[in-house]
């Protein structure tokens, strides 16, 4: 595909997206039909065949775009104590991909709950453990009151307040959250 060639496929990709984002403030996504969106993308049904199969496919091709934003991000904070830049980079990513992840199942049986809980549980763990010698018996206690905060707060941040609040002022607020909460994976407080 030369460059030409590209710019189209990417432009009609992007009418495609607009398209669906749109047709979704209109109606469920399980009520949503290829005539539907090609005729509101102003594309022929055949160009939407060279990109997708059918919804569901373009649908999945967005998912996993979404999540392909997400993963690079935790791979680069690996091992860094100071988790605000993370954290800020993660708010930031939702409100640019706010209008497609509110569409997207928020449950603990998607797709792309289910790879960033199993990645951030996996970087978690070897972060801990190198910055507090953390035993896996913390861990497996505080990584999922802090996955599962920090979801619920992204979700509220992104549903009930339409992320009214500033990314940056977020990443600040989950720190806080956060980081007083180390303060039980760094202890031996507990039971005897």
């Amino acid at each position: 595909m030369n460059e030409q060639e590209d710019r189209r496929y990417k432009r009609t990709e992007a009418m495609l997206r607009d398209a669906l984002m749109t047709l979704l403030t209109e109606k469920p996504i399980n009520k949503i039909t290829v005539t539907d969106l090609v005729k509101k993308a102003d594309v022929g049904r055949g160009t939407f065949y060279l990109h997708y199969t059918d919804i569901d496919d373009m649908i999945g091709h967005l998912h996993d775009a979404c999540l392909n934003r997400f993963m690079p991000l935790l791979k680069r904070y690996s091992g860094e104590p100071d988790i605000e830049p993370f954290l800020f980079d993660l708010f930031r990513i939702v409100e640019q991909e706010r209008d497609l992840l509110k569409y997207f199942p928020q449950d603990s049986d998607s797709v792309l709950y289910k790879a960033l809980k199993n990645f951030a549980k996996e970087k978690c763990a070897h972060d801990w453990k190198e910055l507090f010698n953390a035993s896996d018996d913390k861990i497996d206690l505080l990584f999922p009151y802090i996955f599962n905060g920090t979801v619920g707060l992204i979700k509220h941040w992104l549903t009930d307040l339409d992320c009214s609040i500033p990314a940056a002022d977020m990443a600040y607020y989950a720190k806080d959250i956060i980081f007083n909460s180390y303060h039980f994976i760094s202890t031996d407080i507990g039971p005897k």
